[in-house]
């Protein structure tokens, strides 16, 4: 720090502090730095064994780190982080305490709530100590009453005094024995009980030969068995390589767990169940990865999360170094089944349902070279998301809103938004087809009048449409004749000397008017044209 201080002294010195704490994280922080820590303070639990006065502490102090930045806590963001990280008694002790939900309705500072609030939590931790602490009394005091004694906690199985003592079974022979479902005790194969629950007499010692692997198969040949001797463990092939988590436990070697002595067949119908596959969105930098979806495999056998190393370098994910200590997780890695390596690098993992409906917390995720799926979510994923499992069922419960993720709803589709533009274009749409709608309603109602006259003038002596035609040209010929006819009387061809045309056209008055005679004469005519 020195090297970085002392060439610019009279700047720094300048400075105000907050600048200056601004300068000194720039130069000696990592740009993440407030993501990390984020996730520390947000991972700090507290023990059931712990006050949780000295939690609080804890946690402060980690948060006063974080002042200064958005991560920052305080108010009532501070308690509902301290009542989530809570332990579970206390917790709940806490959520049926009303009284603290209305301290942030009072009148006063965000301090005094805030420390009022923490006093309050203070005393019903205590009370938890005390009940714990008598619980664990009561426990003790009754271990102390009901402690077996030497003789009679444990069924005698040694041969009777006064006789001859058997040779103590080596280990070759307990691996026949245990090969072939044997007692420890009667030495007897397929026994079907065990050494403490063994009601035979001990073998003769002055007969007794050592046990070998023909004596057992004789046994086996006599049964009609197979022998069990090498457990078989049936895994789906999901690729070529199949990644391995060791475990811890020797159970996880076998796929079952029953008594000594009975056959598996019996009891379980299938010795394998297909695996649980989730499939979702992995978010990066970019947001989801939608719509490349990926099955990931849910393992809740695995402590860690894992992700495949191509997959990271297909979508961009930012490595890390490991720098705490992990167990060694086996083949993991693609190495042998003996050999234990610790993994490297790991990156934020943030998976969600392929709808959105759910997200998940963002953990960490180790990067394994060789995966037998593109994302292993261990047990540390379903604790984070606080899921629970139901193996019978094949359900994974989101326990805070008691959605099953491997069956979850599919959204209702949002509604799209239009431009201006296209609301119009959508506006004459609809009016066009109504407009078409219209004409061909309009045209069906037509035909139909139609048929209904058609119907109805069926059977009635109606003239047809030649007959109508006659009948138009006999009347035009009737009408041109009287036209001519009354040309002729205008000229006097047909009534000699009854008068000139002024006659016939009718006396004038004198005032250019045609007489009453004149007017009934053309009347006349006109009833004949007519």
């Amino acid at each position: 720090m020195r090297a970085w201080y002392e060439p610019d002294r009279e700047r720094f010195n300048d400075l105000a502090w907050e600048d200056f704490k601004d300068e000194m994280k720039d130069e000696f922080l990592p740009k993440d730095w407030e993501d990390e820590f984020r996730l520390k303070v947000i991972d700090m639990r507290h023990r059931k064994t712990e006050e949780f006065r000295e939690f609080m502490i804890r946690f402060e102090r980690a948060n006063m780190v974080l002042r200064g930045t958005r991560f920052f806590l305080e108010g009532q963001n501070l308690t509902n982080q301290l009542e989530a990280a809570a332990c579970d008694d206390l917790r709940k002790m806490i959520i049926h305490k009303k009284e603290l939900a209305a301290i942030w309705t009072k009148p006063l500072s965000d301090v005094k709530k805030l420390r009022e609030w923490r006093n309050e939590v203070i005393l019903l931790d205590r009370k938890r100590m005390e009940e714990r602490s008598r619980i664990a009394e009561f426990v003790a005091a009754a271990n102390i009453v009901n402690k077996p004694t030497p003789s009679s906690s444990r069924p005698r199985t040694d041969p009777p005094a006064g006789t001859t003592r058997l040779p103590k079974l080596t280990d070759a022979e307990k691996t026949v024995l245990s090969n072939h479902n044997g007692c420890f005790k009667c030495r007897k194969f397929y026994a079907n009980h065990k050494a403490t629950d063994c009601k035979n007499p001990w073998p003769d010692a002055k007969t007794y030969k050592t046990i070998t692997e023909a004596d057992g198969l004789a046994a086996q040949a006599k049964q009609g068995k197979t022998s069990t001797s090498k457990p078989v463990a049936s895994i789906m092939e999901i690729g070529e390589t199949i990644a391995a988590i060791r475990s811890y436990s020797p159970l996880a070697a076998t796929t079952g767990v029953l008594d000594t002595g009975t056959d598996s067949d019996e009891y379980v119908k299938q010795i394998s169940v297909p695996h649980i596959i989730w499939p979702g969105l992995i978010h990066n930098e970019n947001g989801p990865t939608w719509p490349r979806v990926y099955d990931m495999l849910i393992n809740c056998g695995s402590p860690s999360v894992l992700i495949d190393d191509d997959l990271v370098s297909q979508l961009e994910l930012r490595r890390r170094k490991v720098t705490w200590h992990v167990p060694p997780l086996g083949d993991a890695w693609g190495k042998a089944a003996g050999e234990d390596v610790q993994p490297k690098e790991w990156v934020k993992l943030k998976v969600s349902s392929p709808c959105n409906t759910w997200t998940a917390v963002t953990v960490r995720a180790y990067v394994a070279p060789s995966l037998c799926a593109p994302v292993l979510l261990g047990r540390s994923w379903l604790k984070f998301n606080k899921l629970s499992g139901d193996h019978e069922n094949d359900r994974l419960i989101h326990n805070p809103t008691g959605l099953d993720i491997l069956r979850l709803p599919k959204p209702s589709p949002q509604p799209i938004k239009l431009s201006p533009k296209q609301r119009r274009e959508e506006r004459k749409r609809e009016w066009k087809e109504q407009m078409e709608m219209v004409e061909k309603k309009r045209k069906e109602l037509g035909k139909q009048l139609n048929e209904e006259i058609t119907e109805y003038l069926k059977g009635r002596k109606i003239p047809s449409k030649i007959l109508l035609m006659e009948r138009g040209r006999a009347a035009g010929e009737r009408r041109r004749l009287n036209l001519g006819r009354i040309v002729k009387l205008r000229r006097g061809e047909e009534r000699k000397g009854e008068g000139t045309e002024a006659d016939l056209e009718g006396p004038d008055n004198g005032e250019g008017k045609q007489t009453e005679l004149g007017i009934g004469r053309e009347r006349g005519y006109r009833g004949i044209v007519s």
